[in-house]
């Protein structure tokens, strides 16, 4: 399993006092990861909001918990010092080329997982139970995770990816490990890993309960007119079908790749 290189990376750590972890908004992935490290190693969790935060008292004491914006630019503190940066879905491959050059570490590992549109599917206890939200957002997915250009950060102007036109389709998360051995990442592996069953109720209501933080904190002051209440909408209507039996079934994939030192 991809994470058992984490953890062995972190263990043989040439500097095992000071091995760092990042992740965004992974808490119960980076709680769970604490367990199988030593303690010396220091592991940070970034969320867009800490509402969501478990209690001081409650939260391992080799685990530090912030607030930060994966749109910003880090503070200095935070830039290029993380042995390994866990970070899951994506805005564009400009996030993530800005995640490599500015929070890893040279020589760190990138972790990011991703929702494979293409190995998603509308998953129901019964033909009959309403999915038409679901349908709407699956479509969605389907049609605008294209490949981005990167340049359209300002914190990675330099990563640019051409827009597949041949297929505009085409899910540029499938292409995540071509992208970084473009960017010379090397010891690049991928997982992909279809949700069972009983997973995929408990797995939407987190993803809408996500989503609805994620409006409330950053769509309603500062996205385009109208986007947050349009968001509401569909995270209301798919959360009634979800308990009506609909759900969305979801490919899993993640990528790890070693960052180059002179990047």
């Amino acid at each position: 399993m991809i994470s058992h290189r984490i953890i062995a990376f972190l263990v043989i750590s040439p500097k095992p006092d000071h091995s760092t972890l990042m992740t965004r908004g992974g808490r119960i992935w980076l709680y769970d990861l604490s367990d199988s490290l030593p303690r010396s190693a220091r592991l940070h969790g970034f969320d867009i909001s800490s509402s969501q935060y478990s209690p001081p008292e409650w939260i391992p004491s080799n685990v530090s918990l912030h607030v930060g914006n994966a749109l910003e630019d880090p503070l200095p503190i935070f830039r290029g010092v993380f042995d390994v940066v866990h970070s899951p879905q994506h805005f564009s491959t400009g996030t993530i080329a800005a995640e490599a050059k500015i929070r890893a570490a040279p020589g760190g590992y990138l972790v990011l997982e991703e929702i494979d549109s293409h190995g998603t599917k509308i998953v129901q206890t019964e033909e009959s139970k309403p999915a038409v939200a679901l349908n709407e957002e699956l479509a969605e997915m389907k049609a605008h995770r294209e490949l981005r250009s990167a340049s359209s950060l300002s914190l990675a102007p330099q990563y640019s990816f051409p827009n597949n036109t041949a297929n505009p389709s085409c899910s540029w998360i499938g292409e995540l490990p071509r992208i970084l051995h473009e960017m010379s990442f090397s010891d690049v592996s991928v997982e992909r890993i279809d949700q069972l069953g009983w997973q995929t109720k408990m797995w939407m209501e987190q993803q809408l309960l996500v989503r609805e933080e994620f409006t409330t904190n950053y769509l309603d002051a500062h996205g385009p007119p109208g986007e947050a209440d349009a968001q509401r909408r569909i995270i209301r209507e798919m959360w009634a079908e979800v308990q009506q039996g609909s759900t969305l079934g979801v490919c899993l994939q993640t990528v790890v790749g070693r960052k180059p030192i002179d990047l």
